[in-house]
């Protein structure tokens, strides 16, 4: 079984390009998937090439003399030639501080930011140790042949795929949303009380920026297709990337509880830090599996196939982050309205034959193998690359 997936446009209505899901015989030993199939996108990986990098770092100095702020940034592009973006923390008169945040764009590598270090323990001395404030990491994915369509369909294949282990629904700001030009950002998910309902979701737009959580959450992902680059919206100006520089980013930026759960709270760990845990912490694509179609024919009375049809549409549709938003609202009925349902059916003389929670959405999830093995293989590299940096600075 085909199925043909449309992935619109947000600031193109009409235009419309697409990706093909076929159903194919799921080999698996878990009793949940035995029987199943999975929707596998019509999408070659090899197309593509992968690389990881550190968009940016945010550390915290404590400095040994009360100075401003341009001093120290003049001193790290002055002699090391960093931009950088520089707050002072606690700030007295003439808006001098001992305290720093310091945003390093595109660093050249963990290595380099502890040269910023020394230099500034040089020129200003240190009264403790730097620590890291926040960290944004991107995997970037390039076609081998620089290709619109080809940047098309991976995206509209990693806007389905992609699974956030965070809560993305407690908080109304985490949720699913699409963002493109000064517009309201466009929820993906519905009202709750169209969960059940496919029509009712939003299909991810191709030419707008992908959220996942909100951007004072401790971890915040971002998928785009990044053409331009150095934008100012102010301005309403951009540089267009040329074609074999235009590729698919996946970004995840990590503050607070991020950091700690992958061992980071200081500069210095950073040097031990595993670049590979990310992928099975963040960068996380899974896979929908459904029941082979005669299988679905022959018990549409079954209300388990009714699930796995709503769950499918929903998948092709909204992805994974709609099955997410589904599953919440689910357990929330579960918790807040099941109860009262139960006592209204005993008050009538009735009852609910089946409680078992059952299989649920999450559940019919499997591992997108083929590119968690590529992003991973991304990440080893950029993690080697910052060994050799290291080694080369004699850490």
């Amino acid at each position: 079984m085909i199925h043909i997936v449309d992935l619109p446009f947000a600031k193109t209505p009409l235009r419309l390009a697409g990706v093909e899901f076929h159903e194919k015989p799921l080999q698996a030993k878990q009793a949940r998937f035995v029987g199943r199939a999975v929707l596998q996108p019509e999408l070659n990986l090899d197309d593509f090439n992968l690389k990881a990098v550190i968009d940016w770092i945010e550390i915290v100095v404590q400095l040994g003399k009360v100075t401003q702020f341009q001093h120290v940034q003049r001193k790290i592009e002055d002699e090391l030639g960093q931009k950088c973006f520089i707050k002072a923390i606690g700030a007295g008169a003439g808006n001098a501080s001992q305290t720093f945040s310091i945003r390093l764009q595109e660093p050249k590598s963990v290595a380099f930011v502890l040269e910023v270090e020394r230099l500034l323990d040089v020129s200003f001395g240190m009264t403790a140790a730097t620590t890291v404030n926040a960290i944004e990491i991107s995997v970037d994915a390039y076609p081998k042949i620089p290709s619109d369509r080809a940047r098309e369909q991976l995206l509209g294949v990693m806007q389905r795929t992609i699974f956030c282990r965070e809560d993305l629904f407690t908080n109304q700001n985490a949720r699913p949303r699409l963002a493109w030009d000064n517009s309201s950002p466009k929820y993906i998910q519905p009202h709750r009380m169209h969960a059940y309902n496919e029509r009712h979701y939003t299909a991810p737009k191709l030419d707008a920026t992908m959220y996942l959580g909100a951007e004072a959450d401790d971890v915040m992902l971002r998928l785009m297709d990044k053409i331009i680059d150095t934008q100012n919206k102010a301005e309403g100006t951009a540089v267009t990337l040329e074609p074999e520089k235009q590729r698919i980013r996946i970004e995840v930026t990590l503050q607070g509880s991020g950091l700690k759960r992958i061992g980071v709270a200081t500069l210095a760990d950073m040097k031990a830090m595993s670049f590979t845990r990310l992928q099975g912490e963040f960068f996380t694509f899974r896979l929908f599996t459904t029941p082979p179609r005669n299988q679905m024919l022959s018990q549409t009375k079954s209300g388990a196939r009714y699930e796995d049809k709503i769950n499918r549409e929903i998948f092709l549709k909204a992805g994974v982050a709609g099955l997410l938003f589904k599953e919440h609202v689910r357990k929330s009925w579960r918790v807040n309205a099941k109860p009262l349902a139960l006592l209204n059916l005993k008050n009538r003389g009735r009852r609910l034959k089946v409680l078992r929670d059952g299989v649920t959405a999450a559940d019919q999830l499997i591992a997108y193998k083929g590119l968690n093995e590529r992003v991973t293989r991304a990440l080893r590299d950029l993690e080697n690359r910052e060994r050799r940096a290291l080694k080369s600075l004699g850490v």
